[in-house]
C-alpha cells in the first residue's frame, strides 16, 4: 500500500472557502479514491504542530482556518476508532542508523494525533482546555526551534562573511559572492550538512543514555550514508543557503523561520518508504520550494500540488476503468 501526506497548505487549500460539511464531503470523496487506488493518508508531526501553533494563539489571524485544517487532516487520516501518524524523521534516523527507539519521543507524537482527534470530534473550548499546557508548549517549542535555525544561519553567515551586514553575503563584492555560490552547490557543504544532522542525532542520544561515544570515523561512515540516502533535503537546505547570495535579502521577511519546517518535510521526499509496512510516500504541498528542490533531486514525481494529487489519483482510477473494459 502507498502513503500520502499532505502538508499544512495543501490542508488549508483544501478547506479555504468550505463549510465543514462541504469539507467533510470532499474528503471523504477522494478518501474513497485513495482506498480504492491502495493508497491511505498519515499525519505528520511538524505539519501537526504548525496548524496546533495557530490553534494555540486565540488571537492568531489562522486560528480558525487552522482548526478546519486539523478537522480535514482526521478525515483523511482516521476515524473514529483510530488515526494514523508517520514518526518523526529523527526518530526514523535513530531506528536506522543505532537501532534504538526514544520511546518517550514517540509518546509526545503520539499525543500531537491525539489532539487532532480531539478537535475534530469535540466541542474547541472543551478540547483548548484540557490540553491548555500542551498547546503553550507546541507554541513555544515552534518558537524556540525557528529562533534556533534563525541564529545558526547567522553564525554561518558571518562565519563565510565576517563583514556581512543582515542577512547578504558579499554584497558588495561580485566574485565572493560567486565563490560562495559554487561552494553552496559543492559537494564539501552536502558533506558538513551531513555530518550536521549526524552530530546532532550522536549527542541527542548519548544525553539520553541511548547509545554510546562513537569514534569519528564511525560517524563520518554515518554522514555518508545519510548523504546518499537524504538528498532531497540536502538539496533544499542548500537552496535555502544560496538565498544569502541574492543582494538585498531579508531573512527576516515572510516568516522565513519557517525553511526550517520545510527542510524537515523534505525527508519524505526521496527513495523514501514508510517503515512499518515498506510503502512509497507521496508528498502533497503547495510549496514552490519544496517541489523545486524535490525535482532538482531527481524526485519530482512524489511531490504533488493538491489539485496535481487529485488529478493523479483520479486518472488512476479511469486509467484502470478503462483498462478493464478493453479486457
Amino acid at each position: 500500500m502507498e502513503k500520502v501526506i499532505f502538508d499544512t497548505n495543501a490542508y488549508r487549500y483544501l478547506t479555504s472557502d468550505k463549510n465543514f460539511s462541504e469539507l467533510k464531503v470532499d474528503v471523504e470523496n477522494f478518501k474513497s479514491i485513495e482506498k480504492r487506488e491502495n493508497i491511505s493518508a498519515l499525519m505528520h508531526p511538524i505539519v501537526i504542530k504548525e496548524l496546533l501553533y495557530h490553534v494555540a494563539g486565540k488571537r492568531d489571524k489562522m486560528h480558525r482556518k487552522a482548526i478546519k485544517a486539523l478537522k480535514a487532516m482526521f478525515i483523511h487520516c482516521g476515524d473514529s476508532k483510530e488515526f494514523s501518524i508517520l514518526a518523526d524523521f529523527d526518530l526514523q534516523m535513530n531506528y536506522y542508523f543505532y537501532n534504538v527507539r526514544d520511546t518517550k519521543r514517540e509518546s509526545i507524537d503520539i499525543q500531537l494525533g491525539e489532539i487532532v482527534a480531539a478537535i475534530a470530534q469535540q466541542p474547541i473550548e472543551k478540547v483548548l482546555r484540557k490540553y491548555q499546557f500542551n498547546l503553550k508548549q507546541i507554541r513555544d517549542q515552534v518558537n524556540e526551534t525557528e529562533l534556533f535555525f534563525k541564529n545558526l544561519l547567522k553564525g554561518l553567515i558571518a562565519e563565510i562573511d565576517p563583514t556581512a551586514k543582515d542577512w547578504t553575503v558579499f554584497e558588495n563584492d561580485v566574485n565572493m559572492r560567486n565563490k560562495a555560490l559554487k561552494y553552496f552547490n559543492s559537494d564539501e557543504v552536502e558533506d558538513e550538512i551531513s555530518m550536521g544532522y549526524i552530530l546532532q542525532m550522536h549527542e541527542n542520544l548519548i544525553s539520553k543514555g541511548l547509545i554510546v561515544q562513537e569514534s569519528q570515523e564511525q560517524l563520518l561512515i554515518k554522514s555518508k550514508v545519510f548523504k546518499k540516502i537524504y538528498k532531497a533535503p540536502i538539496q533544499l537546505y542548500k537552496e535555502v543557503l544560496k538565498k544569502f547570495i541574492q543582494p538585498n535579502f531579508n531573512f527576516e521577511e515572510r516568516n522565513r523561520e519557517n525553511f526550517i519546517w520545510d527542510i524537515h518535510l523534505m525527508f519524505l521526499v526521496g527513495d523514501f518508504i514508510e517503515p512499518e509496512t515498506n510503502s512509497r510516500i507521496y508528498f502533497v504541498t503547495s510549496d514552490r520550494e519544496i517541489k523545486n528542490a524535490a525535482s532538482k533531486s531527481g524526485f519530482s514525481t512524489n511531490v504533488f500540488t493538491y489539485p496535481e494529487y487529485i488529478e493523479y489519483i483520479t486518472r488512476r482510477k479511469t486509467n484502470l476503468n478503462q483498462q478493464s473494459t478493453t479486457a
